[in-house]
């Protein structure tokens, strides 16, 4: 995913910004299962679909896929 943002964490909820640096869309959540929005599911259910949530766009899979998503910045250059 691409990060448009140069923000970190938002002041007051002290949560990821939304296609920020540390974004949960574009790198996965930060706690196992658990999307940017609150809700849960459990990880490897076949049986849930979809494996996205649909409030926030968060894959629910297990959180130690942040050290290896990769997104990038599209530098602009004339």
């Amino acid at each position: 995913g691409e990060v448009r943002k140069p923000y970190t964490f938002h002041y007051k909820t002290n949560k990821p910004e939304k296609d920020g640096l540390f974004c949960e869309r574009i790198f996965g959540p930060i706690k196992s299962g658990i999307c940017a929005c609150g809700n849960y599911r459990v990880i490897g259910d076949e049986k849930e679909d979809p494996k996205f949530c649909e409030q926030c766009g968060v894959e629910f899979v297990d959180s130690r896929i942040r050290r290896y998503q990769m997104g990038y910045i599209n530098l602009t250059y004339a």
